[in-house]
């Protein structure tokens, strides 16, 4: 599923991505410590479909060890199949 746009929500920030030719979408987002809740970042990521795949969403939570050095750099991928 290649050259599928693939659509990032991080902390609130939407960021696109265009699917590889084996379905994957990869972001970068550097994130801030403003951006975490109970050392927790949530995301989300979407495909809208199109005329041969439907619709598809998938969300998720990434930890961090309280004590590390911000910012950190996410790196999130969506494998659509």
């Amino acid at each position: 599923m290649a050259g599928k746009e693939v659509i990032f929500n991080i902390a609130s920030k939407i960021l696109t991505a265009i699917t590889d030719a084996n379905g994957i979408a990869i972001v970068q987002y550097t994130a801030n410590k403003a951006d975490f809740t109970d050392g927790k970042l949530a995301f989300n990521t979407s495909f809208e479909g199109d005329e041969s795949y439907l619709l598809r969403n998938a969300i998720g939570l990434i930890s961090f060890i309280p004590n590390q050095l911000f910012p950190h750099l996410i790196i999130i991928l969506l494998i659509i199949q």
